[in-house]
């Protein structure tokens, strides 16, 4: 992290089966997450916050079954949540907060049983986000769900923000 890295995310560092830990946070990496990102499927965690990444998380995150940390705020990342992030089931982060997603957050993240935090603040998504309210661990969720006119419906959010 912090290391002033510039340019694209190699695609080719997603191709090791034995990589656990990526850490990229606070570079100036620019473009899309890599199609092939969900080849590494040993890695636990993927840190890529403070950059400058656009567009999508591909579908293809989905395949990182081991993948326990995930933060990919701060970038300017658009589109909507794919429902494959529901096949993480061995989260304990999902922080996307600070970019541009769009649209609702797909129901399969209920089911996430171990996760301790979700971050989604700062992003254009709307629509009900309760179904996170039945998740057993009872995660620390920020979202924008505070204000007059909130942006999602939240009943059970630590952090609302406006």
């Amino acid at each position: 992290a912090d290391n002033l890295f510039t340019g694209l995310l190699p695609l080719d560092i997603f191709r090791f089966d034995f990589l656990e830990v990526v850490n990229f946070d606070k570079n100036h990496l620019s473009g899309n997450l890599p199609i092939g990102i969900g080849g590494s499927t040993s890695l636990k965690t993927l840190h890529l916050a403070a950059n400058s990444l656009s567009g999508e998380i591909p579908a293809g995150i989905g395949n990182l079954q081991s993948l326990q940390d995930l933060d990919i705020s701060d970038n300017a990342m658009t589109g909507t949540v794919p429902d494959t992030l529901s096949n993480l089931s061995s989260l304990l982060l999902l922080d996307i907060h600070g970019n541009s997603f769009s649209g609702t957050l797909p129901e399969g993240l209920r089911f996430f049983e171990t996760i301790q935090r979700i971050a989604l603040q700062d992003n254009n998504i709307t629509g009900s986000i309760n179904f996170l309210c039945e998740i057993e661990s009872k995660p620390i969720i920020s979202a924008d769900c505070g204000g007059s006119i909130p942006q999602v419906n939240c009943s059970c959010c630590d952090i609302c923000l406006i």
